[in-house]
């Protein structure tokens, strides 16, 4: 089940210093391993299926905010997030980063903007009024008065 969190290289250390040779205390590879190696297959299970899930959630929201013309901020939000979590994912492969607040930190962006999302897009297929923190319409110059200027 693993040797528990954040003890991979002293684990590593102790166990060349075991077999009569010299330990060099030094991290896993990368997270997949770490996470494996420390905390078990469950754990890294579950850790993949977060990724996973939080991926999926985006894509979702992308998807359905793709179908209307008058969503594409929406559009343009979840495609930046998944551009990150790319990003990330990639990170993961070549850094050790298992236990800093970055993973709980893009999931929790991935279900705020998809329940935000899924709520707006919902209220603007069925026609409400746009809420009041929702920017003002660009006033044209025309009809502006400027003689208070």
């Amino acid at each position: 089940m693993g040797i528990g969190p954040g003890q991979f290289a002293n684990y590593e250390g102790q166990s060349n210093v075991v077999f009569g040779g010299h330990g060099y205390y030094q991290e896993a590879h990368n997270v997949y391993t770490k996470v494996s190696s420390e905390c078990g297959i469950p754990a890294l299970f579950f850790f993949v299926a977060g990724l996973v899930s939080s991926y999926r959630l985006l894509n979702k929201t992308y998807k359905e905010a793709r179908k209307r013309p008058d969503c594409t901020d929406i559009a343009n939000t979840a495609f930046c997030i998944m551009l990150g979590m790319a990003g990330f994912l990639t990170a993961i492969t070549f850094l050790n980063l298992a236990y800093y607040f970055y993973m709980p930190a893009l999931g929790g962006l991935a279900i705020a903007v998809s329940r935000a999302g899924a709520e707006e897009i919902c209220r603007r297929a069925s026609g409400h009024p746009p809420p009041m923190w929702a920017p003002l319409p660009a006033l044209n110059s025309h009809s502006t008065s400027r003689s208070g200027l």
